[in-house]
């Protein structure tokens, strides 16, 4: 359990690292800004784009944090003692 708990402390951390500096509002907002940009219903905002590139990045980043996340719990709810023992929660994070 104790090290179900660090996985999912790793993720926590390392998911708020990559959450700092934007909102799920922000992102929303440039989404819908880029799409209507790009049905010619806004002004062409390089800016804009290119924040939400970078948020959607940190985004796509965030999935791969929980994906590895769960694996890993999931391998250690199945796990041997001795693989248990072994485990490192620090090593093999995206």
């Amino acid at each position: 359990l104790a090290k179900i708990g660090r996985v999912t402390q790793i993720a926590y951390e390392r998911k708020a690292a990559l959450q700092a500096g934007w909102t799920l509002d922000r992102f929303a907002f440039l989404q819908n800004l880029v799409v209507r940009i790009d049905r010619g219903e806004a002004p062409d905002d390089q800016e804009a784009k290119a924040e939400f590139e970078a948020i959607g990045e940190r985004s796509r980043a965030m999935s791969r944090v929980d994906a590895h996340a769960g694996a890993q719990v999931a391998y250690l709810e199945t796990a041997s003692r001795e693989e248990v023992e072994s485990y490192d929660p620090e090593a093999g994070w995206p």
